[in-house]
């Protein structure tokens, strides 16, 4: 199986930024030939959504990117366990203990 690009070392923000922007670029382009537009109007306004798709995809991809990387650190959720023994932390602390 082929790696993921997070494993390439692939930005995640660039990533999303540019499918998102080839996806509307491409989606506009079709969208105005369809309804009969020049090719002036056309890729004048399939820019425009390339561009926007592009801001909107960097924003989105840094989000994604700081939610993964926040996210891969170790948990210290002190109501799951002990992160020194790990043994359930509170009243039950006593009674795995005992066991």
């Amino acid at each position: 199986m082929p790696p993921s690009p997070v494993d390439q070392n692939v930005p995640l923000t660039r990533l999303a930024g540019s499918a998102l922007g080839l996806l509307l670029f491409g989606m506009m382009v079709l969208r105005g030939l369809c309804a009969g537009n020049s090719v002036e109007v056309v890729l004048n306004r399939a820019m425009w959504g390339l561009l926007g798709g592009l801001a909107i995809g960097l924003c989105a991809g840094g989000l994604a990117q700081r939610i993964l990387r926040d996210g891969s650190g170790p948990r210290t959720d002190s109501h799951s366990s002990n992160p020194n023994t790990g043994e359930p932390s509170g009243d039950g602390a006593a009674e795995a203990a005992s066991r």
